[in-house]
Order: structure tokens, then sequence, then C-alpha cells
């Protein structure tokens, strides 16, 4: 629901409001449209996704801190993203998955796909309090 208070609050509109509007038939909180053919869809782990592919694929915060303590979630969890999320994107050539976590234990789900396959993931490690005046990160270019 954040993600659409913030398509449409005036700060946004007022910026990039004239660039698309939403669909009109596919216009609900977790799964919308636009007049440009984009959409966003939300599940969660162990969610319905047959059918259902991107370009950019985001994962946000797969595991709660509470399951961080549970091997079977844990477990649960990276048999998803190894088993389902990692084939929703529409063409592997072009399309991108991006996982923003709080790391958790060192078998959550960043530390998975690190381990599985790191020459495919850039790690972007953020500290909760900067401690740099005006901290600046980059990631590299394809």
């Amino acid at each position: 629901m954040g993600r659409r208070n913030l398509l449409t609050s005036r700060w946004y509109q007022e910026r990039w409001g004239s660039r698309f509007s939403f669909s009109p038939d596919r216009n609900r909180i977790n799964d919308f449209g636009n007049t440009m053919m984009g959409f966003m869809v939300a599940t969660s782990v162990g969610g319905t996704v047959t059918g259902l592919g991107g370009d950019i694929c985001i994962g946000d915060d797969l595991l709660s801190q509470d399951d961080a303590f549970s091997e079977a979630a844990k477990t649960a969890t990276n048999r998803w993203l190894d088993g389902t999320f990692s084939t929703k994107l529409n063409n592997p050539a072009t399309g991108c998955f991006a996982h923003i976590a709080q790391r958790l234990a060192e078998d959550d789900p960043s530390g998975h796909l690190l381990e599985q396959a790191p020459d495919k993931w850039v790690h972007l490690k953020i500290p909760l309090v900067c401690t740099e005046e005006s901290e600046v990160y980059e990631l590299p270019g394809r």
C-alpha cells in the first residue's frame, strides 16, 4: 500500500504525474497497471505467481525477524527463491532481480543468494547509521 500511496502523492504527481496514469481496468492495491503498459503485482513468499513475470523483480524483506531463528522458515524461503522467484524474469538477458533486506542470519535469503551465485549479485551494504556527512553508493554498470 505504501507504493501506491507514493505514486498517488502530491509530491510524486507534481514531478512525474504527467508521464502515466493508473489503468482503470487494473487498479487494485496489490495489483495495478498504468497507461504505459507497466504493472506491479505484490505477493508473498509461497504466494501464487503462476503465469506472472517481470522485467524487474524485487524481493523486499522476504524473511521476518522472527523467522530468522527458524530453520524451517529459512529453508522454505530460500527454496521459494530458487524454485519460483528465480524463474520470473520475462527475459533473463535483459531483466534484473533486486533483493532488499536487513541481514538477519548467515543463511538468510541474502546470504543464500550470495552463496549460490556470488558473481550474479552486487552486494550493496548500507549501514543503519550513516557514519559520513554525505555517503555515496555507486552500482557498477552492466
